[in-house]
């Protein structure tokens, strides 16, 4: 959970950090240090996703462009960058105020985090050694993130769990 948590922060706009600045070997060392495992083959161009649709992502096309991203890396990260787009689409630190819109659900929680990961990977195939590698201020949030109530339940219960 710590390096679900630890990932997602590392690549997320609210952190000033947008994932298709980053270079694709920054990012495959980051997957590799925080999930260490390769995603669901199936994913893209099974039964989830096609390829096409995910070329019209104008995020990733951005990201394509920027790095000269080769076919043989784009092929190699496509469920990568998915996954970074998705996990950019619901903020991670509820904004002032937010929590009071009623029916708004909009922002990650651990529970929802969890299940969009297992889309891609297989959770018991990530690696247990904590990778902490955030700035304090980063590490500040995750804290403060953990702390929310539901967060904690969640984290809680998939410790016994595990």
């Amino acid at each position: 959970m710590n390096n679900i948590i630890g990932f997602v922060f590392n690549f997320h706009v609210q952190c000033d950090i947008e994932w298709e600045k980053q270079d694709p070997s920054y990012i495959k060392e980051k997957w590799n240090k925080y999930i260490g495992t390769d995603t669901t083959s199936d994913f893209i161009n099974g039964k989830y996703y096609h390829l096409p649709q995910l070329l019209r992502n104008e995020k990733i096309n951005k990201w394509i462009n920027m790095w000269k991203v080769s076919e043989k890396d784009f092929l190699e990260m496509k469920e990568i960058v998915y996954l970074l787009c998705v996990l950019n689409t619901k903020a991670i630190i509820t904004p002032e105020g937010y929590e009071r819109i009623e029916g708004s659900h909009k922002v990650w929680n651990l529970e929802s985090l969890i299940e969009e990961f297992s889309k891609f990977i297989d959770i018991e195939k990530i690696n247990k050694e904590f990778y902490n590698h955030q700035h304090a201020i980063v590490q500040r949030e995750i804290v403060r993130w953990l702390n929310k109530t539901e967060n904690k339940r969640a984290y809680n219960l998939n410790l016994i769990l595990v």
